[in-house]
């Protein structure tokens, strides 16, 4: 057998595809008799995963980034015959998102610096960051800043003005949103500004 696949790039803890399309030249009716997986081979131990076992086109999911040796192994049915594929996968990092207020809390209009603490450190190159707020209005999160990185104007500051006219407090609810040159995304935890009348 000749075994073959192929896998798409994706990010640490997201699913990635994969696509077998093995060939068998057949001798007396032989065919293919079992595939097998192995997701992190080392060049010489093949240890499959029996999840996989005869998948031909399935989604998984790495838990952690790197690039990863993964091996496929068909075997012939009658001759027992077998063959392995190796085709090296590369997951990306996720990302770090998170950023801290100047105040939490203060009278209408309150004008509230939210410093990226991410910025430094990454693990990958950062393309965005996106900041978002959600007013509890139904709408949810909307998007109210874009940052790129590569901007000359870039700041790791995003600075905001928000509005009370109501007679009790407003809660505000902000996250930021950083993604990687190659589409990895993570959201922050979401912090909340409280705004007096």
């Amino acid at each position: 057998p000749v075994p073959q696949f192929t896998a798409t790039r994706g990010c640490e803890g997201t699913l990635i595809s994969f696509a077998e399309s093995s060939t068998l030249t057949p001798l007396l009716g032989e065919s293919i008799a079992t595939l097998e997986w192995d997701f992190n081979f080392n060049g010489s131990v093949f240890n499959k995963d029996p999840l996989f076992d005869n998948q031909k086109n399935f989604t998984r999911a790495f838990t952690a980034p790197g690039t990863f040796q993964v091996a496929l192994r068909a075997t012939a049915d009658i001759s027992g015959c077998t063959d392995i594929k190796v085709v090296p996968v590369t997951v990306d990092p996720l990302p770090i998102a998170q950023f801290t207020p100047d105040v939490t809390s203060g009278c209408s209009e309150l004008t509230v610096t939210f410093t990226n603490n991410s910025v430094a450190g990454q693990p990958d190159v950062i393309d965005r960051y996106i900041w978002e707020i959600d007013e509890r209005q139904g709408l949810g999160f909307e998007p109210v800043l874009t940052q790129i990185v590569s901007d000359p104007a870039f700041t790791n500051q995003f600075i905001n003005t928000f509005e009370n006219v109501t007679t009790s407090n407003k809660l505000f609810d902000v996250r930021m949103r950083a993604i990687t040159v190659v589409g990895c995304e993570t959201i922050s935890s979401p912090v909340t500004i409280t705004v007096f009348p």
